[in-house]
């Protein structure tokens, strides 16, 4: 059993203490117990609780879909603009997702343009370990183009919407208009 208790203003006052021990069933029976001081962990605790939560503001604060993923290739996190633009069910946007299931599913919707889809995760894999600097454009679920930026990391990946752009220059070849540019166009060049 674990007991948390404030600390006696003898001992230090502010702190509190942790005790456990074994359970004293039969009266006769030594008991032994130990105290540890929890206030650092508790504040450690705090800090890193507000660590996370300035980060999560970070993330989706950024008009770019950003998402980034560990050294064994699973989702740590993404961004709500990530999961807008990916349109990916639920479970290959939460943390430990494989990114190589990710792109298959991207590459089975056509994402990624016709062909063979073996070949085609192949490609995605090869691009996204070679920790090289690339970007490249790829049409996403809705029609739109994203720019895919991976700053040679091979752990983080931004994808802007190019539909402000193709509007605008489908809208002068055609005589007419361009559209307004809302938030979500953004660019990253």
């Amino acid at each position: 059993m674990l007991y948390t208790a404030p600390m006696p203003s003898a001992i230090g006052a502010g702190h509190s203490l942790e005790s456990g021990g074994l359970d004293a069933a039969e009266p006769d029976r030594p008991t032994l117990v130990f105290l540890r001081d929890a206030s650092l962990r508790k504040r450690l605790r705090h800090a890193y609780d507000m660590q996370q939560t300035l980060l999560d503001e970070a993330m989706e604060s950024i008009v770019e879909g950003l998402w980034v993923f560990d050294a064994n290739l699973n989702l740590v996190m993404a961004n709500g603009r990530m999961r807008e633009m990916l349109q990916l069910p639920d479970g290959l946007m939460t943390p430990g997702a494989s990114f190589q299931e990710s792109m298959r599913y991207c590459i089975g919707r056509g994402d990624y343009g016709d062909g063979d889809p073996d070949a085609l995760l192949a490609d995605r894999m090869e691009v996204f370990t070679a920790y090289e600097p690339v970007t490249f454009e790829r049409g996403g679920p809705d029609g739109r183009t994203f720019e895919v930026v991976d700053p040679a990391t091979g752990h983080v990946i931004a994808h802007a919407p190019l539909g402000g752009v193709e509007d605008v220059e489908r809208a002068v070849a055609g005589g007419g208009r361009a559209p307004p540019r809302g938030p979500d166009q953004s660019l990253c060049k």
